[in-house]
């Protein structure tokens, strides 16, 4: 699983923009984050699947 953060910064006075990008799971990689025998009366264990790619864009101004 691959996951990755990158932005840049620029001040200007009394305030700064700042840009940036994020993306998680890139490759969509399938995994399980939790497994349990909820479903033993019934002979089946559970499993819980991890959240698939997710990939974005981040603004900020701050003063």
């Amino acid at each position: 699983m691959a996951n990755f953060t990158a932005g840049v910064r620029v001040s200007a006075r009394n305030f700064y923009y700042e840009i940036g990008s994020f993306g998680k799971n890139v490759f969509d990689k399938k995994y399980i984050i939790d497994a349990g025998n909820s479903g033993d009366a019934i002979g089946l264990p559970t499993f819980v699947g991890g959240s698939r790619s997710v990939i974005g864009l981040t603004a900020k101004i701050g003063f």
